[in-house]
């Protein structure tokens, strides 16, 4: 039963920093707290079983229930009503975690943890007028410039090595911290800029009856030289918490760091105005065509970049957030606020979750509420459940509502188990 009243305790810390980073908390930063006494002056050791701990995440709008469907055994996707679904912009994001080590023993009042995990996040961005050009056409935007300049694509995979220290410095402050090493295992991405795309009619001048105007002003790049002492990068994760009577104020910043990636980039920057070719019988059409596209070869031609050394920030989380610990019991009540970075702009969430534990049943629920800009109406669950002394698991579903709803234009969906020892 201690064993049980240890792990709750660590559990119901490693909620805080709410569902954005499941393994990250569960796995360590839940040990960074000072939730009960116990902690303070009991040692222990807790090993996650290998590859049997991950996290999945994933957010998009328009949602993708609103544009596939499953037909004859066939996936469809249907993209005239992917384009139709979406306001201003389609976003679509996904962050995947694995745990493939993690070792955590506490002596005395210092915790030390090792690790190797791995991660993977993709971020899709593109606009109305891009998605709607691939779909339609150009027809619906005759003589309007369409901007094509927020679109994006990028796709991370990483492996991080940590070594991880928290001490408690006084009656109820600790800190922590855990520096890894990266080893990034491959990047691809096209960053849009400033291109543009204008046609334009002519019907009540002599010249020829469309013009065209097209900037180009976009970047592919990827990774293709993986040896060992590539794409290495480094990252800190940092955490403090105060306690507070029954309360215990939290902060944590996880994943800050970078990673020198060597990149081959395919650059295309170029301005073409074509209204047609002005053709008599004095001369060659086929001339005339060929002339024409190596113009437009020489204008859009890709520049070639390689063993580019390119420095990008991880997508990186930020939490603060406050629990209230009911006395005598093990249950509490925490609201929490998260920033996550993304690869152009931040994605803000708050979460208020309340947990409830059942020490005969070694069991625990945690419902939560949370909100962000893909869905504002989000009903999540963890449960924990302790097997016995020793074996411990932590399952996770985020978004419980919104996955069987219709009525809801964009949707998140999250997942994580976590499978633990306990020495």
């Amino acid at each position: 039963m201690k064993k049980f009243y240890i792990v709750i305790s660590l559990f119901l810390c490693f909620l805080s920093p709410a569902q954005s980073n499941f393994l990250s908390s569960s796995g360590s930063y839940m040990l960074n707290y000072v939730s009960a006494p116990s902690l303070d002056t009991t040692d222990f050791t807790i090993m996650q079983i290998p590859f049997l701990s991950f996290e999945l995440g994933t957010y998009s709008a328009p949602k993708f229930s609103n544009f596939t469907s499953i037909r004859n055994n066939n996936f469809i996707i249907d993209i005239s009503e992917y384009e139709d679904k979406i306001s201003e912009y389609a976003h679509h994001l996904i962050d995947f975690q694995t745990n493939i080590f993690t070792y955590t023993h506490k002596k005395g009042k210092n915790l030390y943890s090792y690790g190797i995990t791995h991660r993977f996040f993709g971020e899709f961005f593109l606009s109305k007028d891009l998605v709607s050009l691939l779909v339609n056409g150009n027809y619906n935007s005759l003589n309007t410039r369409i901007d094509l300049r927020d679109d994006y694509a990028i796709g991370y995979n990483y492996l991080s090595v940590f070594f991880g220290y928290s001490k408690l410095i006084s009656k109820g402050i600790r800190l922590g911290t855990r520096l890894k090493l990266i080893k990034g295992i491959n990047i691809i991405g096209v960053d849009n800029n400033n291109s543009s795309v204008l046609l334009t009619d002519d019907f009540s001048t002599p010249n020829n009856p469309f013009s065209i105007h097209v900037n180009s002003d976009f970047n592919f790049f990827t990774t293709t030289n993986s040896s060992v002492l590539n794409n290495l990068g480094c990252a800190i994760d940092l955490s403090f918490e105060k306690k507070i009577s029954q309360y215990t104020i939290y902060t944590h910043l996880l994943e800050l760091g970078f990673v020198s990636w060597m990149e081959d980039q395919s650059i295309s920057k170029g301005e073409l105005h074509f209204d047609g070719i002005n053709y008599d019988s004095s001369q060659d059409l086929i001339t005339e065509f060929n002339s024409l596209y190596d113009t437009i070869i020489d204008v859009f031609d890709f520049e070639e970049r390689h063993d580019v050394k390119s420095l990008r920030l991880l997508p990186f989380y930020f939490n603060i957030g406050v629990n209230k610990q009911f006395y005598n019991s093990l249950n509490n009540v925490n609201v929490n606020y998260n920033v996550k970075k993304l690869y152009k702009g931040i994605l803000h969430t708050g979460t208020i979750s309340y947990t409830h534990s059942f020490p005969d049943y070694h069991l625990s629920f945690t419902p939560q509420y949370s909100f962000n800009r893909f869905h504002y109406i989000n009903i999540g669950m963890v449960i924990h459940k302790s097997w016995g002394e020793i074996l411990h698991t932590s399952m996770f579903i985020d978004n419980i509502i919104g996955t069987v709803s219709d009525n809801i234009r964009s949707s998140r969906f999250g997942f994580g188990i976590n499978f633990y020892l306990l020495f």
